[in-house]
């Protein structure tokens, strides 16, 4: 199934284009059809994070196994990849996932955003917030309580779109790895 949403402001669909060439940004949820852009994508989250940390690394010997990973993900239950679409053509995508937590809590329905992207030529155009507003809109109509995700602590830029959204810090993630 194919979900898009128009882009619009409080004020009905915007009379003009918002990024210099388009008349309207359409989310869409990504199919096996779009394996090859959610690869592409998702490869430029790779070599934007690899200097950050051994753990963004792709291992070369496994770069086959990336598509096979992501339509794994397109697949999933409880997983949605949506996709920025300018033009038809995708500049953009996040990665979705539902997770049911203990009962313990009022917040047991948690839903995570993972790798998020906006082509380099396409940002600060709002293309962001809008991805990010569709991603809002899925995860609380599966049920979500809240929603979590992780930003590099490298990645300043990153942090401060993911405040700007409304995100704040809450928990500390650290990592250990074996030494060699």
């Amino acid at each position: 199934m194919m979900v898009f949403f128009v882009v619009q402001s409080a004020f009905g669909k915007l009379d003009q284009p918002l990024l210099l060439d388009m008349e309207e940004l359409k989310i869409q949820t990504a199919t096996a059809a779009d394996l090859e852009a959610v690869t592409a994508l998702w490869l430029e989250v790779i070599a934007e994070h690899e200097d950050h940390h051994p753990i963004f690394q792709l291992d070369n010997q496994k770069r086959g196994e990336v598509q096979q990973v992501l339509l794994q993900r397109i697949n999933a239950e409880n997983t949605a990849i949506l996709l920025a679409m300018n033009e038809n053509i995708p500049v953009g995508m996040t990665i979705l996932k539902m997770e049911t937590l203990p009962n313990v809590s009022p917040y047991s329905k948690k839903g995570y955003i993972a790798e998020t992207v906006i082509q380099k030529e396409h940002r600060s155009l709002g293309i962001g917030t809008f991805l990010v507003n569709a991603a809002k809109d899925w995860i609380f109509s599966q049920g979500g309580d809240y929603i979590e995700l992780q930003v590099s602590v490298k990645n300043e830029g990153a942090k401060r779109f993911w405040e700007s959204q409304g995100f704040f810090p809450s928990t500390l993630h650290l990592i250990h790895l074996p030494e060699d």
